[in-house]
């Protein structure tokens, strides 16, 4: 099934209605013999086949092993304490053992340690192709939550890093900018085994070139020698920095354990390791079949006994089994709405109700957000109700309106009653001032009897 069909559609995974996050959007810049090369605009970069280019760290690891290649040869050449039949044995070691390191080195690096796309949980398939691998690969928010809230492959883990999920994660190492997981473990642990190989032939230069000054009681300052003089103390680290990891690797071989197990497993009071199921087998799931065996140190393609998804367990109740749920088909995702017609109304149907072609009724509402037909206010459709808010705004202009009438008609009475009485209270006091006026006509009394 194409997985564009169910791109931003409303599914039922796990038991839950989930939006399926629109995929990422990409585009071919090129190949190179069989180098895809893709941009990402959203993220601004770029990925070589499955890998996003980082450069910070490989070129430190490079530089000191091709100076120490150099060095190596060099001095090895330029001692005269070394007879030519072993220098040919020295040159010829050392460019193998350097070799195979390289090529473990880059094929670590550069190839997919088992990458799943971010909506492995709608189908759960085991293959994908290399647009559908680049499709699904996470650019922003919606995607990664997405993955993290559904169920995961066994032992397999969701990465910020890798911006997918990983098939049996191990680690993230920043030497090779690269997860280490199912696809490529075998090839980080040979680069590990070559890397120790490689640092022994160095240092057996060095002893031979620590000979040569102690028998010649001098020291001459030869450029193979500044060289190696330089070389030796970040040697000597890096030795025993990849020393530490290729032990601890060792032991996680053999025991078919990873990085990422081992740092759970402190935090549960379960620390019982489910996929130990003894030295050959774990070495046989890690590696491949036992007909290969010849070539297990050889970082040469190698067909795996396990596709990453389902892993034997030594006890029942893993932790990491995954639950059964119903099998996504094409006819499903038909019937699914997309997110628009979701929010319109349109249920999302049950595995059952599509398989028994039951689905149900529905009637699409208005879209979200279409601006309704203009209302004339003067003349209000008779059946439409008035909203709340409007009526309860109508009511309180009445209210105010009646108050407001009721006090200018109290107002007017009180003002007529006043005048009233008034002129009521007018009368005797004009009566008074003419009895008490000065008599002007000479008489005794101002009023005739």
């Amino acid at each position: 099934m194409d997985p564009h069909l169910y791109e931003g559609k409303v599914l039922n995974i796990e038991h839950c209605d989930q939006i399926i996050p629109q995929f990422s959007k990409w585009e071919r810049k090129g190949k190179i013999c069989c180098f895809n090369i893709a941009y990402f605009p959203e993220i601004k970069s770029y990925f070589i086949n499955q890998w996003e280019c980082n450069c910070k760290f490989p070129p430190i690891v490079l530089i000191l092993f091709f100076l120490s290649l150099v060095a190596g040869l060099w001095s090895a050449i330029a001692n005269d304490k070394i007879t030519k039949k072993y220098k040919i044995v020295i040159v010829v070691v050392l460019s193998i053992v350097f070799m195979l390191w390289f090529i473990s080195y880059m094929l670590c690096m550069c190839r997919s340690p088992g990458y799943v796309p971010f909506y492995w949980a709608v189908e759960r398939r085991e293959e994908y192709t290399y647009e559908e691998q680049m499709d699904g690969i996470i650019t922003n928010n919606d995607q990664f939550n997405f993955a993290k809230s559904n169920d995961r492959p066994q032992r397999g883990s969701l990465s910020i890093q890798a911006r997918r999920l990983v098939l049996r994660a191990d680690h993230v190492c920043k030497w090779v900018s690269n997860w280490i997981g199912l696809k490529n473990y075998r090839l980080f642990y040979l680069q590990l085994f070559w890397t120790f190989w490689t640092f022994m032939v160095f240092f057996v230069i060095i002893g031979l070139e620590i000979w040569s000054i102690v028998d010649a009681k001098k020291f001459t300052a030869t450029a193979p020698r500044v060289l190696i003089c330089i070389l030796i103390l970040p040697d000597l680290g890096f030795f025993l920095f990849f020393m530490t990891i290729f032990l601890r690797h060792t032991k996680y071989l053999f025991h078919n354990e990873t990085t990422l197990g081992e740092f759970k497993k402190a935090s549960l009071e379960d620390k019982h390791n489910y996929y130990d199921l003894g030295c050959c087998a774990n070495i046989r799931e890690t590696c491949g079949p036992c007909s290969y065996c010849p070539v297990y140190l050889c970082p040469f393609p190698i067909p795996r006994v396990n596709d990453g998804y389902e892993w034997k367990v030594n006890r029942d109740n893993d932790p990491d089994q995954l639950p059964e749920y119903p099998k996504v088909t094409e006819e499903y995702v038909r019937a699914c709405p997309t997110v628009e017609e979701n929010e319109r109304g349109k249920p999302v149907p049950t595995y059952e109700q599509v398989a028994n072609g039951l689905i149900p009724d529905f009637e699409l509402l208005p879209p979200t957000g279409m601006t309704p037909p203009p209302k004339d206010p003067e003349n209000p459709p008779a059946n439409e109700e008035q909203p709340p808010q409007e009526e309860e705004e109508k009511k309180h202009k009445k209210d105010k309106k009646e108050k407001k009438d009721k006090k200018h008609k109290k107002d007017k009475k009180k003002k007529a009653k006043k005048e009233k009485k008034e002129e009521v209270e007018e009368a005797p006091q004009d009566i008074e001032n003419v009895s008490d006026a000065p008599d002007q006509s000479g008489s005794g009394s101002g009023i005739e009897a």
